[in-house]
Order: structure tokens, then sequence, then C-alpha cells
């Protein structure tokens, strides 16, 4: 297989390395942003951290890392995380190794998707998502995120190429590792053409959703619930649960949260039409940006009906954002400029301005109705070509 070095760096390289080389000052500088909105984690990786700490208790108590009580305890994602990091004998003492590591991955795959400074020259208001609190939060802490972002990046750009089976590689283990990419195998599922792809998606979908099961039943410790530093289908009803105007239980703020999405949908939708603001189904000839639109729009959708949706997985929303002002609308349509604003308001309203958060958790329930519909438009296609 023949690499054109020079194509690469065009394409991404000096984004990328521009990205870590800010990644790396901000973390010599104690992240001087996240100190001043006080979101700040201490400059040691703490999410990190905390992964391989428990690593270490994996190899001495095996499952009871998943209690709600005891030194080593409140684990809450999937066994086969802690077990390869076991495997490889990681501890909390190379941090700053492994935590630096995730800050290189999370620059390049970010760039994969930003492209050259010609790009960012031509959309210079594009820097400013994807330098904004969430991600910086993202990457200060250098949480397992980052790796769940790599993984599903490959296995779109494995698919794209029709490597389909391979692609499964990538999503399985992002899967074991955090449960929310699991509905992304129906999306495989859907897109594959042959059955024998279609058979073999099935299969490791089933085979992994078996292990998710029997992780989420060893979990004891509950999912965390409240308004702050979260996002998603559930935070209005946490907003009237902190002001103590409602009594908040995981059925009640899933019932009702629907209900307020679904409302927000209905009145998105008249909005633009009143406003005459079209979201086209033209056809994208380019399958990688299709797929990756899927998987992070996908990935998006899954955290925000879901509890554990904090606010640096909006990294997921802010992709699917710009792969949209990219490649599915023009810069002279009104759709650009609402999706532009849209995205800015929903990043950048998290941390600076808790107090005007509720504008950004407005403005990322309409930009999930967007982006939603954008994606079935470009669905429908796909499966439409499928189906000859």
């Amino acid at each position: 297989m023949n690499f054109d070095f020079k194509s690469i760096k065009t394409k991404y390289f000096y984004t990328g390395l521009s990205l870590f080389t800010f990644f790396v000052a901000m973390q010599l500088t104690n992240w001087l942003p996240l100190r001043y909105w006080g979101i700040w984690g201490g400059g040691d990786f703490i999410d990190s951290q905390q992964i391989l700490r428990w690593s270490q208790c994996y190899k001495i108590q095996n499952d009871s890392i998943f209690l709600s009580y005891g030194e080593c305890s409140g684990f809450i994602y999937g066994s086969t995380l802690v077990r390869i990091i076991s495997l490889f004998n990681v501890n909390p003492s190379n941090v700053q190794i492994f935590g630096h590591s995730l800050l290189l991955l999370l620059a390049f795959t970010i760039s994969r998707q930003v492209g050259n400074f010609d790009k960012l020259r031509a959309n210079p208001l594009i820097l400013f998502v994807v330098l904004s609190p969430p991600i910086l939060l993202l990457a200060e802490r250098a949480n397992f995120d980052i790796l769940m972002l790599a993984l599903i990046s490959s296995s779109g750009s494995l698919f794209a190429k029709n490597h389909h089976s391979w692609a499964l590689v990538p999503l399985a283990l992002a899967t074991l590792f955090k449960f929310y990419t699991l509905p992304l195998f129906l999306l495989y599922f859907l897109l594959n053409r042959s059955k024998k792809s279609k058979a073999i998606t099935l299969f490791t979908g089933v085979a992994v959703s078996v292990r998710v099961i029997l992780d989420l039943m060893l979990i004891q410790n509950s999912f965390p619930s409240g308004s702050w530093a979260m996002f998603g289908v559930s935070i209005w009803t946490r907003y009237l649960a902190d002001l103590n105007m409602l009594e908040q239980d995981e059925a009640t703020a899933l019932v009702s949260g629907s209900i307020i999405f679904l409302l927000a949908f209905a009145v998105t939708v008249i909005l633009l039409k009143r406003l005459d603001i079209s979201f086209t189904s033209r056809d994208i000839s380019d399958e990688r940006t299709r797929v990756l639109f899927y998987l992070f729009y996908g990935t998006h959708l899954s955290c925000f009906c879901l509890g554990m949706n904090y606010d640096y997985r909006l990294v997921f929303f802010m992709l699917s954002s710009i792969i949209y002002l990219y490649s599915f609308v023009s810069k002279r349509e009104k759709g650009y400029i609402v999706v532009l604003v849209s995205t800015l308001l929903s990043v950048w309203f998290t941390y600076p301005v808790p107090r005007l958060s509720p504008i950004g958790d407005l403005t990322t329930e309409i930009m999930t109705v967007i982006l939603g519909i954008r994606c079935v438009q470009l669905l429908k296609l796909d499966l439409k070509k499928n189906a000859f």
C-alpha cells in the first residue's frame, strides 16, 4: 500500500500539529481559560488518571469495581476497557505520557474533519467551534471519549472504503468501552448492501450487546444526574428539579424530556418553513463524508437521549456540524448562518456564561433537529440506492 505523505500533510498534518501544540501550551500554562471559568481539573489528566486507577483495581478486585461503595468502586463503563489497560500494565504513574498521547490523538482526529489552513481561512469561525470549552475540557482531562472519537472515525473511514467487516472492529471495541455507540450497529446493518455483510454486522452487534448487558448488570453505582455540565433530552426536567419544582426520577426525566424535545422539533420545523430556510436532500458524492456524518450525528443523538451526556461529548455534535457546514450547505444560503450561529451558541454558552446555559441547551436541541433532518434525507437516498 502506497501512502502519499505530501497529500496527507496538505490535508490535515499541519492543522493537527498546530492543534496539538496548542493543547501542550495549554497544559504548560495550567489551562488558563478553564481556571478562569472555574472548571479546571488540576492539569493532571484526571479522567485518564481515574481510569488507570480503576484498571489497577480491576487486577486485584475484578468486578467489585462496579460496586457503589469502597475505595476502588464506582466504575460505570464496559469491563473490556479496564481489562485491556490492565493487560498492558498501564498504571497511574504513566498518566502524563498517556494523557499527552490522547492529546495527540484528539488533535489529529479533529484535524481530519477540519482540514488544512486554506479551508480554515475560508471558514475562520470554525476555529471558535474547535477551540470551544467542551473541547478544552475533553483535552484537559484526557477523557477516554477521545479514544471513542478516534475509534468511531477509524470505523467510518474503513466502512467508506468498503472494508465493512474491518469497520466493525473499532466500532465493537468502542461499544465495549462505553455503551453509547451500540445503536451504530443498526446503521451499518442498514447501509450494508450484501446479505453476507448484513449477517456479519448482525452477529457482531448481538455478541457485543450481550457483553454490554452483562456489564450493565454489574453496575451498582447510579448514573450521574443533575443539570450541571450536562446536555440532552432530559435537561429541562433537571433544571426544574434543581429549582425544586419537580421531583426528578429517571422515568420522569425521560418521558418529560421526550415530550419537550418533540415540541422543540415541531417548533423548529415550523420556524424553518416560516423563514424559508430549506435543507435540500441533494446527494453528497463523497461516501466518507456521509458515513462520518451518520456516525458522529448518531453518536451525538445516542448521548443526547441518555443520562451519561457530559458536555465534553458535544465533540460528536461539533464534528457533525462542521461536516454539515463544509459539505451540505452553501455559505450563501440562510441555513449556513443558522447552523453556524446555533453551533457556536451551543458550545460557548456551556461554561463561560453558566446563567445563560439554557440558551445553549435550546440551540443544541434545535441543531439536533436540523442535523437529524439532514441525516434522514441522506440516509433515505443511500437506502434507496442499496435497494437496486
